[in-house]
């Protein structure tokens, strides 16, 4: 069996092929095509882990992330972007979304 995520954040296997997108572009794109419902399913499962998810990425050197813990910093990448629809756009998103479709997103780093 392939481990998707660190032990502990089993609970969020089944957002890792929407959410855990390298970079910052992709993730925009699946915010922006996900449904309320699907931004709001992410949200309500995600949030809650955070701070742990935080502590146990914070616990390593951010270079050396790779696999399950790569894909766990990706979907905690992809919470700051929902967490703005969910939590502050709210019906606005569409809108939203428009606007972010003209944006360029320049990635740096491997996440």
């Amino acid at each position: 069996m392939t481990v998707l995520l660190p032990h502990g954040f089993e609970a969020l296997e089944g957002f890792v092929d929407q959410w855990a997108l390298t970079g910052e572009a992709a993730r925009a794109a699946a915010r922006s095509a996900a449904t309320d419902e699907a931004r709001a399913r992410f949200y309500e499962a995600a949030q809650p882990l955070m701070e742990p998810a935080l502590a146990h990425l914070d616990a390593k050197p951010i270079g050396s992330l790779e696999g399950a813990d790569a894909k766990l910093m990706r979907l905690m990448l992809s919470l700051a972007n929902v967490y703005h629809s969910v939590e502050v756009l709210g019906d606005q998103e569409a809108e939203n979304a428009r606007m972010r479709s003209r944006l360029k997103f320049t990635d740096h780093a491997p996440y």
